[in-house]
């Protein structure tokens, strides 16, 4: 009996690492994922900044280069929600990888209180 404890004990720690792996990986992606957030927002008020804005004297130079700056912008949005969905996919991969190792480790405290208990 001490022996199974013994093993079920080494099982919990190595379910706890694996745990703690998944998470820091979870952590890392949604990381990611706010940056690539963050960019396409200021890239929005960028653009919308220059849409409202009043140029004054400046307003014929900034006309004259607002097509292809708009349509950089555009293009770089895109580029960015490319990004966006390639991340929120691996973010989707690895918490459903959190959530098995989370269940795991929550399995086997379980059989560890019984072995415990009984």
């Amino acid at each position: 009996m001490k022996q199974k404890l013994k093993e079920l004990t080494k099982l919990a720690q190595l379910c706890e690492l694996v745990q703690d792996q998944e998470l820091a990986r979870l952590a890392e992606v949604s990381a990611r994922r706010d940056i690539v957030r963050a960019e396409i927002s200021d890239l929005k008020m960028e653009l919308a900044n220059f849409l409202n804005g009043d140029w004054g004297e400046d307003t014929a130079c900034f006309s004259q280069h607002s097509a292809p700056w708009q349509e950089w912008q555009r293009q770089k949005q895109a580029a960015l929600n490319v990004t966006l969905a390639n991340l929120e996919a691996e973010r989707e991969v690895v918490w459903v990888a959190a959530k098995k190792a989370f269940g795991r480790m929550q399995a086997v405290e379980k059989v560890i209180l019984r072995q415990t208990s009984a």
